[in-house]
Protein backbone atom coordinates (compact mmCIF):
# COMPACT_ATOMS: atom_id res chain seq x y z
CA UNK A 1 0.00 0.00 0.00
CA UNK A 2 2.79 2.54 0.72
CA UNK A 3 3.25 1.77 -3.03
CA UNK A 4 -0.35 3.06 -3.83
CA UNK A 5 0.62 5.84 -1.61
CA UNK A 6 3.66 7.10 -3.75
CA UNK A 7 1.67 6.52 -6.94
CA UNK A 8 -0.97 9.16 -5.87
CA UNK A 9 1.80 11.82 -5.22
CA UNK A 10 2.04 11.34 -1.13
CA UNK A 11 6.15 11.17 -0.73
CA UNK A 12 5.82 11.26 3.32
CA UNK A 13 3.70 10.67 6.48
CA UNK A 14 3.18 14.34 6.44
CA UNK A 15 1.94 14.46 2.67
CA UNK A 16 -0.90 12.33 3.18
CA UNK A 17 -2.02 13.28 6.87
CA UNK A 18 -4.55 15.21 5.75
CA UNK A 19 -6.38 13.18 3.53
CA UNK A 20 -9.16 11.00 3.70
CA UNK A 21 -8.80 7.14 2.92
CA UNK A 22 -12.23 7.05 1.65
CA UNK A 23 -11.15 10.03 -1.22
CA UNK A 24 -7.69 8.27 -1.71
CA UNK A 25 -9.28 4.79 -2.73
CA UNK A 26 -11.37 6.74 -5.59
CA UNK A 27 -8.22 8.77 -6.95
CA UNK A 28 -6.32 5.38 -6.82
CA UNK A 29 -9.14 3.40 -8.48
CA UNK A 30 -9.09 5.90 -11.20
CA UNK A 31 -5.28 5.60 -11.25
CA UNK A 32 -5.32 1.70 -11.75
CA UNK A 33 -8.57 1.78 -13.93
CA UNK A 34 -10.38 -1.00 -11.41
CA UNK A 35 -12.12 -1.48 -8.38
CA UNK A 36 -9.92 -2.38 -5.22
CA UNK A 37 -10.18 -4.72 -3.17
CA UNK A 38 -12.39 -3.20 0.22
CA UNK A 39 -9.55 -4.30 2.34
CA UNK A 40 -7.38 -1.97 0.31
CA UNK A 41 -9.50 1.40 1.53
CA UNK A 42 -8.50 -0.02 5.09
CA UNK A 43 -4.99 0.24 4.45
CA UNK A 44 -5.23 3.51 3.13
CA UNK A 45 -7.93 4.99 5.75
CA UNK A 46 -4.75 2.81 8.52
CA UNK A 47 -1.71 4.82 6.31
CA UNK A 48 -3.27 8.50 6.83
CA UNK A 49 -4.73 7.40 10.69
CA UNK A 50 -0.63 6.86 11.60
CA UNK A 51 0.61 9.96 9.94
CA UNK A 52 -1.54 11.46 12.21
CA UNK A 53 -1.61 9.48 15.71
CA UNK A 54 1.96 7.25 15.37
CA UNK A 55 1.67 5.85 18.29
CA UNK A 56 -1.41 4.32 17.60
CA UNK A 57 -1.12 0.60 17.70
CA UNK A 58 -4.36 0.12 15.49
CA UNK A 59 -3.76 -2.30 11.89
CA UNK A 60 -5.56 -2.08 8.91
CA UNK A 61 -8.75 -4.34 9.97
CA UNK A 62 -9.61 -1.92 12.89
CA UNK A 63 -10.58 0.25 9.82
CA UNK A 64 -13.44 -2.25 8.42
CA UNK A 65 -15.95 -1.07 10.33
CA UNK A 66 -15.61 2.65 10.37
CA UNK A 67 -15.28 1.88 5.93
CA UNK A 68 -18.27 -0.76 6.02
CA UNK A 69 -20.14 2.39 7.85
CA UNK A 70 -18.84 5.09 5.53
CA UNK A 71 -20.00 3.31 2.16
CA UNK A 72 -23.06 2.40 3.45
CA UNK A 73 -24.33 5.62 4.01
CA UNK A 74 -22.40 7.45 1.16
CA UNK A 75 -21.87 4.51 -1.53
CA UNK A 76 -19.55 5.11 -4.27
CA UNK A 77 -19.11 7.36 -7.14
CA UNK A 78 -20.55 6.96 -10.19
CA UNK A 79 -17.90 6.75 -12.53
CA UNK A 80 -15.93 4.22 -10.36
CA UNK A 81 -14.07 1.71 -12.56
CA UNK A 82 -16.70 -1.50 -13.03
CA UNK A 83 -13.81 -3.60 -13.44
CA UNK A 84 -12.72 -5.74 -10.28
CA UNK A 85 -8.99 -5.67 -9.21
CA UNK A 86 -9.54 -9.76 -9.61
CA UNK A 87 -9.70 -9.13 -13.31
CA UNK A 88 -7.31 -7.17 -13.94
CA UNK A 89 -4.92 -8.88 -16.30
CA UNK A 90 -2.72 -5.90 -16.42
CA UNK A 91 -0.51 -4.65 -13.69
CA UNK A 92 -0.84 -0.88 -13.68
CA UNK A 93 2.47 -0.55 -12.25
CA UNK A 94 4.10 -0.70 -16.48
CA UNK A 95 2.37 2.44 -16.57
CA UNK A 96 4.37 4.34 -13.85
CA UNK A 97 7.55 6.23 -14.24
CA UNK A 98 10.67 4.59 -13.41
CA UNK A 99 10.97 7.14 -10.17
CA UNK A 100 8.46 5.19 -8.20
CA UNK A 101 10.40 2.56 -7.05
CA UNK A 102 13.06 4.76 -5.25
CA UNK A 103 9.85 7.25 -3.89
CA UNK A 104 8.19 3.55 -2.78
CA UNK A 105 11.89 2.80 -0.54
CA UNK A 106 11.65 6.43 0.84
CA UNK A 107 8.22 6.21 1.95
CA UNK A 108 7.93 2.88 3.19
CA UNK A 109 11.80 3.45 5.56
CA UNK A 110 9.34 7.07 6.95
CA UNK A 111 6.54 4.75 7.94
CA UNK A 112 8.35 2.33 9.69
CA UNK A 113 10.33 4.62 11.61
CA UNK A 114 7.27 6.45 12.28
CA UNK A 115 5.40 3.46 13.45
CA UNK A 116 8.49 2.10 15.71
CA UNK A 117 9.28 -0.92 13.82
CA UNK A 118 5.90 -2.26 14.36
CA UNK A 119 4.72 -2.65 10.86
CA UNK A 120 2.42 -5.05 9.51
CA UNK A 121 4.35 -6.66 6.54
CA UNK A 122 0.72 -5.99 4.61
CA UNK A 123 2.09 -2.52 3.82
CA UNK A 124 5.57 -3.63 2.22
CA UNK A 125 4.88 -6.47 -0.10
CA UNK A 126 6.45 -5.24 -3.40
CA UNK A 127 4.28 -8.28 -5.08
CA UNK A 128 1.10 -7.89 -3.52
CA UNK A 129 -1.52 -9.18 -5.98
CA UNK A 130 -3.22 -5.59 -5.48
CA UNK A 131 -0.31 -3.63 -6.94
Amino acid sequence: MAQCAVDLGYYSLGDIKHESGADLIIRLEKLKGYWEDPCAEDALRCIVHYANDPESGKSWWDFTAERKRYRERYGYPPDRPSTPWYEKKRSYKSRLPNSSAALFASFTREFRVKMNGNVHKHYFWRNSPWL
